[in-house]
């Protein structure tokens, strides 16, 4: 399977835009709602598309005909293909043994990265920032192997955010720490396939709760996607291991450098504030005194 790091250089959507010339008036209109939205359509039903256009759902089916689909369903698997992991094989190997292996691994990483920006909009960086710096409370989610991001992610972010906190762990303990979640709140969870029905489930009972929902995830097929106000995508894919969090990491460390840029007048008083840190801290020269002091 061929995957893209760009969902405008995938064939479907090539094909839209070749084709937009030959096109009545009211299938330009869908074409380029198609292109704007591309996530959007991608995961949702032809009803959605259909509304967001102002058309039937029969002019959809006709629309998807026209570019040699057989059905809607079709159409959007064609869409959602440009949103799924890469993956580099090990036919791909530059040279055998440890060292190629690592080598590869480093690929993988330095995709993901690369991906990941690409994936991140003006947009939804903007309003991530909003939602961030407005929310009462954070709190960071994950389960499994996606676990240690949102623990990275309560760190990167506490100096900058009203209150933040990491939801460590499913079942009744995330029930107990989640119980005062509320419309004030953002809800940030971490989900890479294979995806955990436990976080579709916390992301659910947060959404009764009426709190936003912040998705971290691979792509829009997400099942966390639907669930959410806001989805940032990463690629998650490897060779070797079953989910690398490379992207994720970046990805955070990218929020949290944007929350700076903000708001620098809270990095001016973490950065105060890290002074308190000096005597945790250990430094060559003290080393040295101490061996003075005892003789």
């Amino acid at each position: 399977m061929t995957y893209f790091s760009n969902p405008y250089d995938t064939p479907v959507v090539r094909e839209i835009a070749d084709t937009i010339p030959r096109f009545s008036s009211s299938q330009r209109k869908i074409a380029f709602y198609i292109l704007e939205n591309i996530f959007e359509v991608a995961t949702g039903g032809i009803e959605d598309l259909a509304a967001g256009v102002g058309v039937s759902t029969a002019s959809i089916s006709r629309f998807v005909s026209c570019i040699n689909y057989t059905s809607f369903s079709n159409f959007k698997q064609a869409l959602l293909q440009a949103f799924r992991p890469p993956f580099v094989s090990d036919s791909e190997l530059p040279e055998p043994g440890f060292l190629g292996i690592a080598g590869l691994s480093f690929k993988h990483a330095a995709l993901a990265v690369q991906k990941t920006e690409q994936f991140l909009s003006v947009e939804n960086l903007e309003c991530v920032i909003n939602l961030l710096s407005q929310a009462r409370t954070v709190y960071c989610m994950a389960l499994g192997s996606s676990l240690p991001v949102a623990n990275i992610a309560s760190i990167c972010l506490a100096p900058y955010c009203n209150h933040v906190r990491f939801v460590e762990g499913g079942g009744e303990v995330a029930v107990y720490r989640l119980n005062k979640i509320s419309e004030e709140d953002l809800f940030i969870i971490f989900s890479f396939p294979r995806y955990s029905v436990d976080s579709v489930r916390f992301a659910r009972f947060v959404r009764k709760r009426k709190a936003r929902v912040l998705a971290i995830t691979d792509q829009p097929g997400s099942p966390l996607v639907p669930l959410s106000d806001l989805a940032l995508y990463t690629s998650s894919g490897h060779s070797k291991i079953p989910v690398s969090l490379v992207g994720a990491v970046a990805l955070v460390e990218a929020l949290t450098s944007a929350l700076v840029e903000r708001f620098p007048e809270k990095f001016a008083d973490f950065s105060a504030f890290s002074q308190e840190f000096v005597p945790f801290h250990y430094f060559e020269y003290s080393r040295f005194n101490d061996d003075e002091s005892s003789e």
